[in-house]
């Protein structure tokens, strides 16, 4: 059970609690939801509390990624060596974030994306700067 706290912050949600947010990022990237409207239509579905998508956005936006890297870390934690080689992660690893960059057709007809629209998927890891001076 994930009770969301760390030395900066403590989960007080009542309704919306961290453990039902990672509920909900688990069931949207196993489902590859869109983004927090679809989660909300769809959430549901999947016996998650119905919670309209910007209480999802907001309680997102509120919790610090530390909570998250931590989890992350447990589970990775949990995997065996094998399957930890393969993952081949960092340890200086510190954050990984992933955006959908759009534009016209008519600037990236290469790329579609939408019915109007095309777009490339930018992904981004901050790594921790090892420094071989003191």
């Amino acid at each position: 059970m994930v009770t969301g706290q760390t030395k900066d912050y403590v989960d007080s949600g009542t309704k919306m609690t961290v453990g039902l947010l990672l509920d909900y990022f688990v069931q949207a990237c196993y489902h590859k939801w869109d983004g927090f409207r679809q989660s909300a239509r769809l959430g549901p579905n999947f016996d998650l509390p119905e919670i309209h998508y910007s209480t999802l956005s907001g309680k997102a936006g509120e919790v610090p990624y530390e909570i998250f890297k931590r989890i992350f870390q447990l589970l990775v934690k949990k995997c065996n060596r094998q399957t930890r080689r393969h993952l081949n992660l960092p340890k200086d690893l510190l954050l990984i974030d992933s955006t959908t960059v759009t534009a016209a057709n008519s600037r990236m007809p290469w790329a579609s994306y939408k019915k109007f629209r095309g777009g490339i998927k930018l992904h981004v890891a901050l790594f921790r700067k090892v420094s071989v001076y003191p």
